[in-house]
């Protein structure tokens, strides 16, 4: 880019880019035309413009970025690719598949969160201090081998929170923060939020992340697409660096829902033809919505006329999940009268308290994980998680109660298994309300993390699989809903949002009165 102002804004970025991007290959080079810096500006394409307009067009903006609101939305400058990618690559299935053995996935492009392990290349766990300190690997993850073998292309490594130890986006200074493509000036999410990206921004066609506290789930409903979790230990992590691998879980985003489930049968190894099953009863945690923003009740008002479009009335039954919890889980007064709670928040006392347990497994984990790297190295991380890490580690007092904490989950597993048997799902919120402002306040954002964290806790605590499904719009900010069900039941999940996202696309055109059931 020519000009005063593609000079200021590569100043600005602290980097000098290359006027154009190296192509990778023919095939690539039109999923990635974007992926130059100054690609476009405010939406318009650079080529052709005269010199002197671009100049001009910088003297006038008096050598800032330009942030235009419209219709309520921020819509401002950035990267082609809305800074979702760390790396560039290509992994493409072996020859040509035989008539015999079609695959499933041919011709669809996918990127992987910066932890899995590619051949050849190093896992920089979101870390330019893990990058340094550790080789290429030798051998690809095997969820991603798998998905090349189904006939899929990888082309890229995204960003992610440091560590992977946060769900607020805090991605290292080193590289680019992921710009939400939805929703630009609002939090994207973490920590597999430039996977998340990737797939709303339309660069891929699906994109793998690791969720263990909400990590796929929370940037999925941020960013307005399909964010799915799997079973616990449903698909293999062998090659997937460990976060707290008691909670970690392989998930995907995708925008179209017969992607999600094609590369969950691919990724469980489940039929790929077979018909598709419908949930016999839908539950919704009416307490979860009630303690929700309004523009959720509207989210969950929209799923209810999809509900009763696709399968009726007679399978919609309605719970207070505090209630039951509070009921089945013996260990949760046990762990609720000691004085040394782990975080003091608020919320209803059950999924506070299942909270605070989630998050004391979750911390001793990470540092039985790392600890090592870390009291070796003594790295320098970055400014978003090195006071988190350093909180973690003086927890410590609190590992007596980890016992406890594991009885506690062992009681939300059987409870869930219980509720949720023959084919039942419940509906709770994916987010507490729209995704915060970029430029919202510290307390702010902390709160809407608390108030997430109290939602994800049920599926992290259980092991089942969970959908973040968008629902619309509401005031240019996406709003989604969550469905979840009891471990091993993926397919009846990815056979569910099959079912229901066509009837959903239906109720969000135009506007429509509240339904109430």
């Amino acid at each position: 880019m020519s000009g005063w102002l593609g000079n200021f804004l590569m100043w600005k970025s602290g980097k000098t880019f290359p006027e154009k991007p190296p192509k990778v290959n023919d095939s690539l080079s039109k999923s990635f035309s974007g992926f130059s810096p100054f690609s476009g500006f405010a939406g318009f394409p650079v080529d052709g413009f005269p010199k002197n307009l671009l100049w001009v067009m910088g003297l006038g903006v008096g050598g800032i970025i330009i942030l235009i609101r419209r219709r309520g939305k921020h819509v401002f400058c950035c990267r082609g690719d809305y800074k979702a990618f760390i790396q560039q690559l290509v992994l493409a299935p072996p020859g040509p598949a035989s008539p015999s053995s079609p695959r499933a996935l041919k011709n669809l492009k996918f990127a992987v969160k910066d932890a899995f392990d590619i051949e050849k290349y190093v896992t920089g766990f979101g870390s330019p201090e893990w990058t340094r300190t550790h080789d290429p690997a030798t051998r690809s993850a095997v969820a991603v081998s798998v998905l090349v073998q189904a006939g899929a292309t990888c082309v890229g490594k995204t960003n992610m929170d440091e560590m992977g130890f946060s769900l607020d986006g805090y991605t290292h200074e080193s590289y680019n923060k992921p710009v939400n493509p939805a929703a630009p000036c609002h939090m994207v999410g973490g920590s597999s939020g430039g996977s998340a990206v990737a797939v709303a921004a339309g660069l891929v066609d699906f994109a793998l992340g690791i969720d263990t506290l909400g990590d796929v789930r929370l940037p999925a409903a941020c960013c307005g697409i399909l964010g799915f979790r799997a079973s616990h230990g449903a698909v293999s992590t062998v090659g997937v660096l460990p976060v707290a691998q008691s909670f970690d879980a392989v998930g995907w985003f995708a925008k179209d829902p017969h992607i999600l489930r094609q590369v969950g049968l691919v990724l469980l190894q489940f039929p790929l033809r077979e018909e598709l099953r419908a949930p016999r009863r839908i539950y919704v945690a009416d307490d979860l919505f009630k303690n929700s923003a309004f523009l959720i009740e509207h989210s969950l008002d929209v799923l209810l006329r999809a509900v009763v479009k696709v399968f009726g009335r007679q399978v919609l039954h309605h719970i207070n999940m505090g209630e039951l919890l509070t009921d089945k889980l013996p260990t949760l007064k046990a762990f609720s009268n000691v004085e040394e709670r782990l975080v003091d928040t608020g919320g209803t006392e059950a999924y506070s308290v299942i909270r605070d347990c989630m998050l004391m497994l979750y911390r001793d984990e990470f540092l039985r994980n790392h600890h090592d790297w870390l009291d070796k190295l003594k790295p320098k991380l970055g400014k978003g998680i090195s006071g988190k890490v350093r909180a973690s580690y003086e927890l410590t007092s609190s590992t007596h109660l980890v016992p406890t904490a594991k009885r506690v989950r062992e009681e939300v597993r059987a409870a869930f298994s219980d509720l949720l048997k023959h084919e039942t799902v419940l509906v709770l919120p994916a987010i507490p309300g729209t995704p915060p402002c970029l430029n919202a306040e510290d307390r702010v954002r902390e709160k809407f993390l608390q108030d997430t964290s109290l939602l994800m806790c049920l599926g992290s605590m259980s092991g089942g699989p969970q959908v973040s499904l968008p629902t619309g719009e509401v005031d240019g900010l996406p709003v989604s809903v969550s469905i979840l069900t009891r471990i091993n039941g993926d397919r009846l999940l990815f056979d569910t949002v099959q079912y229901l996202f066509p009837a959903i696309a239906e109720e969000t055109q135009g506007t429509r009165k509240v339904l109430r059931i």
